[in-house]
């Protein structure tokens, strides 16, 4: 195959697979630049999703910041800094009592305040606090003892924001590579399940990097970091310097949300300019020398920021409510519409079903996305057998899966149970979000002579999925993103599935080939003229 260079142009190959008399269409796209994507794809259409959402969704924006037990910055200071940022909430750690947070809240015109009574490791002036524009309801603070200093906590509280109710934590854990034993088992086991609300944001000081092993059991708990659906090179950017020493230690401080709830990323990051003016002066028990040499930051730590999107409530789905049709779909036209719906396979992990009564394809979204079901709903009969990666794409000379999850037991079929045992390859393209649209028409189209008088495009509904590069090569590819869109059509039993590329890196990026669709399906049928009169020695 041609190799193309992204920055160069479009281009798209055309391959059409069929399977268990059900069709699916295979496009890719190939684009360079989000400039060739139009706006209008880039937002959730509900109108085309109302099984699975109500209303319009809202937009929350957080913040998280490890303020040094207030010791390099009035708190007046840090306020005037987050001011741009038209923040509804955020999580302090390291922050002194008394009415420091207020103190803050003052000049961001957020006057909701909770302070915890739990100080980090029993030193002096090391709370957890919430500043909300909203009022807080439900407080309450949860003690972590754990390797590492102790004690540790996470306070918590609900606000409404928009209408919208939202449960969020602030934290400060010790970090551990090993997971046995650290602050994050003890949050991703003992606590997390614990916690029911649809909507549950944790965010502050993590004392780990993404990627460890301690943080990943966040994302068995159901959990994901804003990180990923950011273009922020991990390996190479920090959120804390070190005092003593001046060295970065990386990206140690989070943002979670838990996948249940549907948010999505559309913005955030680390904030680098976190100074007093050069002529400040203040006087302090500790570090002054090194507020000094480091050229007076407000704190050890840089503060991070995430704008998420978060859809209304999702109304539940269980298998037992799948609508099926019950006509012959080749005499009687099918009206029932094509719907995106949500089913809860845990506390807070769900799947996307996406179905017009006639075939319902459903994926898991965490740990990374991945079809778990592709079921023939006009013979009740299940088309899959086991996960595979939802594509494949092989850049400058090396291949990597999108989507996919590993694990399974038993390659032959496929029990739903499995698939929460079943775990992410760190080297595959990673699932980032999802939204839908509307179908588009690819080409124009018109009738003459005998046609039907039938509508263009034809109705359905499009599901977009996200990816972004594995952590093992953010360095290198960040900015480039793998989207597959997924068509599934009113009234007949046909999915078209394609896949486009963005590369919005600095650099030409060369797709060596593609595969658009990966299928273990049941083998129903083989035609007797393909059978081999030996089994066990199969013809060549």
């Amino acid at each position: 195959m041609k190799n193309w260079a992204l920055s160069d142009g479009n281009s798209c190959l055309r391959t059409v697979f069929w399977t268990v008399s059900i069709m699916i269409a295979s496009w890719t796209q190939v684009t360079t630049t989000a400039s060739n994507v139009n706006p209008a794809d880039t937002g959730p259409d509900y109108e085309n999703s109302k099984a699975a959402l109500e209303n319009s969704p809202v937009k929350i924006r957080i913040a998280a910041y490890n303020v040094l037990f207030g010791n390099w910055a009035q708190p007046e200071r840090i306020g005037e800094m987050f001011k741009p940022y038209n923040l509804d909430i955020i999580g302090f750690s390291e922050v002194p009592d008394g009415d420091w947070t207020a103190r803050v809240g003052r000049i961001l015109g957020m006057d909701y305040v909770y302070v915890g009574k739990i100080s980090s490791a029993n030193h002096k002036d090391k709370f957890k606090s919430l500043l909300s524009r909203t009022p807080l309801t439900d407080t309450n603070e949860i003690e972590i003892n754990a390797v590492g200093w102790a004690p540790a906590s996470i306070v918590g509280a609900t606000t409404k924001i928009k209408g919208m109710e939202v449960t969020f934590y602030s934290l400060h854990i010790p970090g551990r590579d090993k997971a046995e034993g650290s602050a994050a088992e003890f949050l991703a086991r003992k606590i997390i399940p614990q916690l029911k609300p649809d909507r549950l944001i944790i965010m502050g000081d993590y004392n780990n990097h993404i990627g460890e092993e301690s943080l990943n059991l966040l994302a068995q708990a159901g959990m994901k970091p804003t990180w990923d659906g950011l273009d922020i090179d991990l390996e190479n950017k920090s959120t804390h310097k070190h005092i003593e020493t001046g060295t970065e230690s990386g990206i140690i401080d989070h943002i979670f949300f838990n996948s249940a709830s549907l948010a999505q990323v559309s913005d955030g990051g680390i904030i680098y300019d976190v100074y007093n003016p050069p002529d400040e002066d203040k006087p302090m028990k500790s570090y002054y020398k090194e507020w000094k040499d480091l050229k007076k930051p407000l704190s050890d730590h840089r503060p991070i920021w995430a704008e998420l999107v978060l859809p209304q409530r999702p109304k539940a789905f269980s298998p037992e409510q799948q609508v099926s049709v019950e006509v012959d779909w080749l005499i009687k036209p099918v009206k029932q519409p094509t719907e995106l719906h949500i089913r809860k396979r845990s506390a807070n992990k769900i799947d996307l079903v996406l179905t017009n009564g006639l075939i319902s394809r459903t994926f898991c979204l965490l740990p990374n996305a991945a079809t778990v079901a592709f079921d023939n709903l006009m013979t009740s009969e299940s088309i899959l057998r086991a996960v595979k990666p939802e594509a494949t794409v092989k850049i400058d000379g090396v291949e990597y899966e999108v989507g996919g999850l590993k694990g399974q037991v038993e390659r032959a079929y496929l029990r739903p149970e499995w698939v929460d045992d079943m775990i992410s390859n760190p080297d595959t393209f990673q699932f980032t979000g999802y939204h839908t649209n509307k179908i588009k028409a690819r080409l124009p189209w018109k009738q003459n002579r005998h046609a039907q008088n039938l509508s263009w495009p034809p109705p359905g509904l499009e599901l977009v999925m996200s990816y972004k590069p594995p952590h093992s090569s953010t360095g290198l590819y960040n900015g480039l993103k793998v989207q597959v869109h997924y068509e599934m059509y009113q009234g007949i039993p046909v999915l078209s599935k394609r896949i486009t590329v963005v590369n919005e890196t600095d650099k030409i990026i060369t797709l060596d080939r593609f595969v658009s669709e990966i299928l273990a399906t049941v083998d129903f049928e083989v035609p007797e003229e393909l059978m081999s009169p030996d089994p066990w020695h199969p013809t060549p």
